[in-house]
């Protein structure tokens, strides 16, 4: 079984329920139940709103939709471990007019607008470095950022 969330204070909650569900049912069946977690859990991805902003205006360059690639909050995952280490950022690219999941996206990711947004990331992602690299006084508020919200140093 697998339980997420978008917040690892919700997630830890809701494993205690499920942890609290199975041992009582275990006791209303006279068994035993043993419990065991696999993985660590999967913590919120905080993404750093400094890269965001570096990341959003390389975009704007390009005439690219930004979207929500400022959102604080983005759900559970193996991502938002590494958000609480070292600062990250986490643009999307549109690959697809169709919905994720579905047959019509699956094609849709070897096409040219797939291809284009590979070629529109590889050139985010440089640029971003680039820019980045070039201005110790980005790098120094983004750890601002990253000390305040984590409390730590990166």
């Amino acid at each position: 079984m697998y339980i997420r969330g978008d917040k690892l204070t919700g997630t830890k909650r809701a494993l205690e329920m499920v942890q609290d569900c199975a041992r009582g049912a275990a006791i209303a069946t006279q068994t035993e139940v043993q419990m065991e977690s696999l993985y660590p859990p999967y913590q919120e991805t905080v993404p750093s709103r400094v890269l965001s902003d570096v990341v959003a205006k390389n975009m704007e360059d390009l005439h690219l939709d930004i979207g929500d690639n400022n959102a604080i909050s983005m759900g559970s995952t193996n991502f938002g471990n590494i958000s609480s280490v070292i600062p990250v950022v986490c643009p999307t690219l549109k690959i697809s007019e169709a919905d994720i999941h579905t047959a019509q996206f699956a094609m849709d990711v070897k096409g040219d607008l797939a291809h284009e947004a590979i070629c529109n990331g590889a050139y985010i992602i440089a640029k971003t470095i680039l820019d980045m690299a070039q201005s110790k006084d980005l790098i120094a508020e983004m750890k601002k950022e990253f000390k305040m919200y984590y409390g730590k140093c990166v």
